[in-house]
């Protein structure tokens, strides 16, 4: 059965809602860091969702506050909302907007709103790049109309669109589109290929791309023309916009299956709307609360058991819980460790556990556990600037002011196992990151654009 799964910053959680409005029910809770932008890979069962981070403080009474610190990620959870992990690691850049993918390429692709960044990686986080860089410097960053918010990718075409807001109901937003592929000697950040569709627009948000060519995009600004969701064709050839529905309040996220039907959420009215663009009829849904930002669809029913009984079923479910770090010299037990910023867990997932065949006496070992010696390495082109968070052996995170390059730390641990993870940006060309452990390089990646950033990330040194 499809479902509506919609984050609500108020509740924080992510929600699952019956396409009739009847049904609610909590997919996962505890969404601490602003969830905004989700994205469903139904192949791989796997909800993605970007998240704002935690809002700078000062914020007026009713006012919406900022989110300028770097402190932005992206996680995922499985359909059941169990084996959540970190995908992105908080800091890696600066607040996580709309997100989208090409699960065919294995691409994820989001808006860094104030980051001012258009940002691609590989689907376990890799290869984090940026494809548009809208502005540089804190100046810029204050600017408004540089902040990059909905995104759209077009696999064909091999197209990428997105939204600029703009200040709010002041009639600057924009939607831009470029190649995804940069063009040869340009970067990110002066890439001369962009086109701008629309200006002037009260202050477009999340985007859609239907498989007609038809951009549809919602609009969180002021009335006539705000509080809107919009279409246009924009392949073959671009064509006139068009207000197919109005009335909302602080209309952001919007969700479609057939590209006739789309659900549309409102921030500060928390609603969820169902709209035909065929025949132009509409009807609300639910109203959940205010705090409603992105929407996705999604059949999140349990797969079809492969031939396990009741009781098996039962004791899996049993043995799934989360575990505490465990580590037996004698015996290897499946671990998967997950890394992120402020969040180290690990789940067991072994049979052995949950099902032991008999519980026999283990003699008593002397183990030997030797030190390790962890090495950070941040090197490149500094230009004016940079910075630099990794996770302690804690997986605290630890942020470091650039003054030059190279950079290096080094700790040593006596852990069996340790989970380590660094992010780096500089104002210059370049940038690249390495992670060694004992003198042996276990990570090493490099970029090359203006405010490059990058991630190197050890799940297991």
């Amino acid at each position: 059965m499809t479902e509506i799964v919609v984050l609500n910053l108020a509740k924080r959680e992510m929600q699952a809602v019956s396409l009739d409005g009847s049904q609610v029910r909590t997919v996962v809770g505890g969404l601490d860091e602003t969830p905004d932008g989700i994205v469903v890979d139904a192949a791989r069962r796997h909800i993605y969702w970007t998240n704002m981070g935690s809002p700078d403080p000062g914020a007026l009474p009713g006012a919406e506050p900022n989110f300028f610190t770097r402190n932005g990620s992206i996680e995922r959870v499985d359909f059941d909302g169990g084996n959540r992990r970190t995908i992105v690691p908080r800091g890696a850049f600066t607040t996580g907007k709309q997100l989208t993918a090409d699960f065919d390429a294995g691409k994820l692709y989001w808006c860094d709103r104030e980051g001012m960044q258009v940002l691609s990686c590989d689907l376990d986080g890799r290869n984090l790049h940026a494809l548009i860089v809208t502005g540089i410097g804190d100046d810029a960053a204050r600017d408004a109309r540089n902040h990059p918010v909905g995104v759209a990718v077009d696999p064909a075409w091999r197209m990428i669109y997105w939204s600029q807001k703009g200040a709010p109901n002041a009639g600057e937003g924009s939607i831009f589109r470029a190649p995804i592929d940069i063009p040869p000697g340009r970067s990110a950040a002066d890439r001369d290929d962009i086109e701008v569709l629309w200006t002037n627009l009260p202050e477009p948000i999340d985007l859609h791309l239907d498989v007609a060519g038809t951009l549809v995009w919602t609009d969180r600004g002021s009335p006539p023309a705000g509080n809107t969701l919009n279409r246009a064709q924009v392949q073959p050839a671009v064509g006139q916009r068009e207000i197919c529905s109005r009335g909302y309040q602080e209309a952001i996220g919007l969700a479609t299956s057939d590209g006739v039907t789309y659900y549309v959420s409102d921030l500060a009215g928390g609603h969820i709307r169902a709209v035909n663009l065929d025949d132009q009829t509409e009807h609300e849904l639910v109203t959940l609360g205010p705090g409603l930002t992105g929407l996705a669809l999604a059949d999140l029913a349990p797969a079809a058991p492969t031939g396990e009984t009741p009781a098996v079923k039962c004791k899996r479910r049993k043995g799934g819980g989360v575990l505490s770090k465990i580590w037996l010299p004698l015996v290897v037990l499946a671990v998967i460790a997950i890394v992120g910023y402020g969040v180290s867990t690990v789940r067991g997932l072994n049979e052995a556990i949950t099902n032991p065949p008999e519980a026999k006496a283990i003699p008593a070992t002397v183990v030997q556990i030797n030190p390790k010696n962890v090495t950070y390495e941040v090197f490149g082109d500094l230009g004016g600037s940079g910075k630099v968070t990794y996770a302690d052996l804690n997986s605290a995170p630890v942020e470091v002011q650039l003054t030059s390059l190279p950079w290096t730390y080094s700790e040593t641990t006596m852990a069996a196992s340790a989970s380590l993870s660094l992010v780096a940006q500089v104002e210059g060309d370049s940038v690249g990151c390495r992670i060694l452990v004992d003198g042996h390089v276990r990570e090493e990646h490099s970029v090359t654009h203006t405010g490059a950033a990058v991630a190197c990330t050890v799940t297991a040194a």
